[in-house]
């Protein structure tokens, strides 16, 4: 995606017409039996993809004038077709989901006795060379893992999550997404395991969902202490994302602060009352009424938008391309 084109995407968001990319999502406050309600989000909208898919029905994404799997985008097509078959019961859905479980199946790499997948594309913001490792895919297919589970209570799903799980365990710069910070004590997962740590906000969130999923399903005491230690990070590292009641897409350190764009203000908030309504923690309904407080100044929304503007062009200008 061009400079031009993302913020065309930001400005049809701000005017109230999402695309597949940046749909509206709510998240499911129905948490009590969370696997027969769906995902903590309502991702339903994804099952609609627009784009091509394999000979397998597997979603392709054009990156850089070249078809390929991604990995995060077949996990969100795979938890937008079980929502949808929740919703319609329609086998056809549950057919694409279980589809999407077997590419996961066959399409793992191993990396110090751990399961991962791979994206296979270049992710210039953060200096990130092919391939990597993502908190964010491991944590959702960990997901969508233990959903199959629940349907057909296949025990290979469960092993080859609990496999993928390790990946937290393993240090970035041996091939998995965990990262230290200081003397704290404390641990992130990254999104994007960049040299310098970007601390996505958003993809941590999904892959400690991964992990608490992970946890329902199995009783690992292992993955328990990888989700609660990420917790504790993440009620310590919140408030450094709140930019004057707008989130930070990151804590990167651009000259430019990363300034969320109207759609991740959005998930942020949505994804702080879920964590709110898991954990019954007061400082993400907090965060998530001042920044959802915040969205809806005029003031503050034109100077967000105005700095993540003008941090993409920072970006363009210093060639790294998005």
């Amino acid at each position: 995606m061009s400079i031009l084109d993302a913020i065309k995407a930001d400005i049809r968001v701000l005017f109230g017409k999402p695309d597949y990319w940046h749909p509206r999502i709510r998240a499911n406050y129905n948490l009590k039996d969370r696997f027969s309600e769906g995902y903590y989000l309502d991702l339903s909208s994804k099952a609609d993809y627009q784009g091509q898919f394999d000979d397998q029905g597997i979603p392709l994404v054009e990156i850089q004038k070249k078809l390929q799997y991604v990995p995060v985008a077949i996990s969100h097509y795979a938890l937008a077709c079980y929502q949808r078959y929740l919703s319609t019961n329609q086998d056809e859905d549950l057919k694409k989901f279980f589809l999407c479980i077997n590419w996961f199946e066959k399409n793992y790499e191993t990396i110090n006795s751990s399961c991962v997948w791979l994206s296979h594309y270049e992710r210039k913001l953060y200096s990130l060379k092919p391939p990597w490792t993502s908190a964010l895919v491991q944590g959702q297919v960990m997901s969508v893992l233990c959903r199959g589970y629940s349907i057909t209570r296949n025990s290979n799903y469960i092993d080859l999550a609990l496999k993928a799980a390790k990946t937290f365990e393993i240090p970035v710069n041996q091939g998995g997404v965990r990262i230290s910070i200081g003397n704290r004590d404390l641990v992130f997962y990254e999104e994007f395991p960049s040299s310098k740590p970007s601390y996505v906000l958003n993809g941590f969130i999904f892959s400690l969902w991964g992990l608490y999923d992970l946890y329902l399903v199995s009783q690992e005491k292992s993955v328990l202490t990888l989700y609660q230690k990420g917790l504790e990070t993440l009620i310590w590292i919140l408030p450094r994302y709140d930019f004057y009641s707008w989130p930070r897409y990151d804590l990167y350190g651009f000259k430019i602060p990363n300034i969320c764009n109207i759609f991740y203000a959005s998930l942020h908030i949505e994804q702080l009352r879920v964590m709110s309504a898991i954990t019954e923690n007061e400082i993400f309904k907090r965060y998530a009424d001042r920044w959802a407080k915040g969205r809806r100044k005029p003031y503050l929304l034109i100077v967000s938008q105005t700095l993540m503007i003008l941090h993409k062009i920072y970006v363009k200008l210093t060639r790294m391309v998005m």
